[in-house]
């Protein structure tokens, strides 16, 4: 029990002092380390931020993040190790317009001086000691508006046996804002991607303008609309030999006059490939229309034979309804020589 005794007459006798001490003892602690420095290296972002602009615009800088050697006391050097306090951590530069050398040019590079005033330490009781680098490079531009013809741009083919036919755009023109550096040296700018993979009919597509020109970005005022039209695959066939029908004048003699054809005509079919690859000769229908002043010239010639030429027109008849709508023929020639015979004693 002894040791329990003591123990206990050793915190109750002079208690009072005994505290005052105590709280002494931990105020000098504190003290002593606040007293106590330390220092650290911190990659801290910067950010440069061009105000009042009007004319320019920054488009590129040579550094994004700097290294800072921090110092201050040890607890907060430490704390620096706290993510959500190294986040808080950073660097704002302002420029004024007016502090850009102009001298007329479209592309500059502005210096910008760093110093500790540039960096955001708080909640900590820091100072910067340096600063790597000490300045930062930055690009500014000229700034303008020009209105742009705009170019589609078409990624890719269509389902097999469709084609690309045609394309358009609605506005053709659009107003781009971006360097002037930039702008005065083109004339049109290209649209986002329009892709055309496995596409067997026509669309339209709303899509944006390209935003960069020559690796400078542009901001167009809208989107664009961008209306492809997709047809069947053109095919091209010549159907060989094909028989022609003689077409009569209503008062032709048939029993003092016959027509002949001796030779038969080859004629180009043009349509859907898949289409035009089945029409024959059979489908074709060749027609000859005889001229009728010719053939009353004839009555009046007392010769046996008599040669002319005559139009001819072609029509497809099969082999079905979407190769009589959708594939034309004609032949290479449209006129044909045919000959006028007399029927022997009349």
């Amino acid at each position: 029990m002894k040791p329990i005794r003591f123990l206990v007459s050793l915190v109750t006798t002079n208690s009072v002092a005994k505290f005052i001490s105590l709280l002494l003892a931990v105020a000098v602690w504190f003290m002593v380390d606040a007293e106590i420095t330390d220092k650290t290296e911190q990659d801290v972002p910067v950010e440069v931020v061009l105000v009042n602009k009007k004319n320019w615009e920054i488009i590129r800088r040579d550094v994004l993040r700097v290294k800072v050697v921090l110092e201050g006391p040890k607890s907060d050097v430490a704390r620096v190790g706290d993510l959500v306090i190294r986040d808080r951590l950073s660097g704002l530069v302002r420029i004024e317009e007016t502090e850009l050398a102009d001298q007329g040019r479209l592309e500059l590079v502005h210096s910008v001086k760093l110093n500790p005033s540039s960096f955001n330490l708080q909640p900590l009781n820091l100072t910067v000691e340096s600063i790597h680098p000490s300045s930062i490079q930055v690009t500014v531009v000229r700034m303008g508006e020009k209105e742009l013809k705009v170019n589609p741009i078409i990624v890719g083919v269509p389902e097999k046996g469709y084609v690309l036919d045609k394309v358009k755009v609605t506005p053709s023109k659009v107003a781009v804002h971006g360097p002037r550096v930039a702008l005065d040296k083109i004339e049109e700018i290209d649209t986002e991607q329009v892709f055309l993979f496995g596409r067997d009919e026509s669309f339209e597509e709303p899509v944006g303008v390209s935003g960069l020109i020559e690796g400078y970005p542009v901001s167009a005022q809208r989107q664009v609309t961008v209306q492809v039209s997709i047809a069947r695959e053109p095919g091209r066939k010549v159907v060989d030999r094909v028989p022609v029908r003689i077409i009569f004048p209503r008062n032709w003699a048939h029993d003092r006059f016959k027509a002949e054809i001796d030779e038969r005509l080859d004629v180009n079919a043009v349509g859907p490939a898949d289409v035009v690859a089945t029409v024959t000769a059979e489908d074709l229908l060749l027609t000859a229309e005889l001229d009728t002043s010719a053939y009353e010239r004839w009555m009046n010639e007392e010769s046996d034979t008599q040669h002319a030429m005559a139009k001819v027109r072609c029509s497809v008849q099969g082999p079905s309804d979407e190769a009589r709508s959708s594939v034309s023929a004609s032949p290479p020639n449209p006129e044909i020589r045919f000959k006028v015979i007399r029927i022997k004693g009349k």
